[in-house]
Parts: C-alpha cells; structure tokens; sequence
C-alpha cells in the first residue's frame, strides 16, 4: 500500500550502484511505514544512461505497473532527480528497485 503524507526529518535511506543492465533492490522496508521523499539517480560518466525506477508493494516480484521511471535518459554527468514533495509513505515489504545501463549510475533513496 502506498499512500502520500508529510515528510519528517530527511536522511539518506539507501544507497546503490547496481551492476549494469540489473535490477537491483536498493530498499527493502523492513520496519514501516517509511517516508520517501525523492529518489535520485546520478550519472558519473560522460555519456548518457538509461534508467528505471520500480516501487514494488508488499514484496511482489516487479510488473509493468510498478515502473514509475522506464528507460528514461540521465545526461552526462547530471542527476535526475524524482521528488515526492508530500512524502511517499512506503508499508512494509516495500521493494524500491533501481537498473542503469551504465556502471556509472549510483542511486539514493531520500526521506524522513
């Protein structure tokens, strides 16, 4: 279940550099809820990448519906950034999971 609510104090709540070309889980709530604020992709190399950004509930294996970015371009050493201004109040066995076509792509999960 997710749902939209004010956000507390933010902090760093996972972190990844996911191998290339895999979907990897960067958070996994173990004790909820959890608030997200924004996840952030940021591209170290000199050439674009593509990303995807999937929030899966409950623990489910990854489907197209839970694809909140697919195969979108992160410029050159830029970050793109995707904001959750409210909050995004995350439930247990909540699976963030990020993939990069580039071992240059680090990924962080912001919140509260």
């Amino acid at each position: 279940r997710i749902e939209i609510m004010a956000i507390g104090e933010t902090q760093i709540l996972a972190q990844s550099n996911p191998a290339v070309n895999t979907l990897t889980a960067i958070l996994t709530v173990a004790d909820g809820p959890v608030i997200v604020q924004a996840i952030e992709a940021c591209n170290q190399d000199t050439v674009g990448a593509l990303i995807r950004v999937a929030i899966s509930p409950g623990g489910a294996a990854v489907a197209a519906s839970h694809y909140l970015v697919y195969d979108d371009i992160v410029g050159p050493s830029k970050t793109y950034t995707l904001p959750f201004p409210r909050g995004l109040k995350l439930g247990f066995g909540t699976v963030i999971r990020c993939r990069a076509d580039s071992a240059s792509v680090s990924f962080n999960v912001i919140g509260g």
